[in-house]
């Protein structure tokens, strides 16, 4: 969950005029941070070292994100997200 407020630093370089709401790009960081909260939890249930020691997330592709609408401040945005599918140590995840 990410409550979104009129703190968030973009916000303040918006023109005093414009409606505020959240940048896309940063809604789908947000998203994919919850998938690497997921990626985590996995890793941990099911390698022998337990999820322990460095590792590196990539993301491979993001493709068909599709927003429903404006994210502005005083809401609240809940992410859920599936893992469907791993090859190796690679997870798929989608919404």
């Amino acid at each position: 969950m990410k409550a979104i407020t009129l703190n968030e630093p973009w916000y303040a370089r918006l023109p005093q005029n414009a409606a505020p709401h959240s940048p896309a790009a940063l809604l789908i960081e947000s998203m994919g941070q919850s998938a690497g909260l997921l990626a985590l939890d996995t890793l941990a249930r099911f390698t022998e070292s337990g999820g322990r020691g460095e590792r590196l997330m990539l993301v491979g592709t993001v493709a068909d994100v599709r927003l429903g609408r404006p994210v502005g401040p005083g809401e609240l945005v809940v992410h859920r997200v599936r893992l469907p599918r791993t090859v190796g140590e690679t997870l798929f995840f989608e919404r």
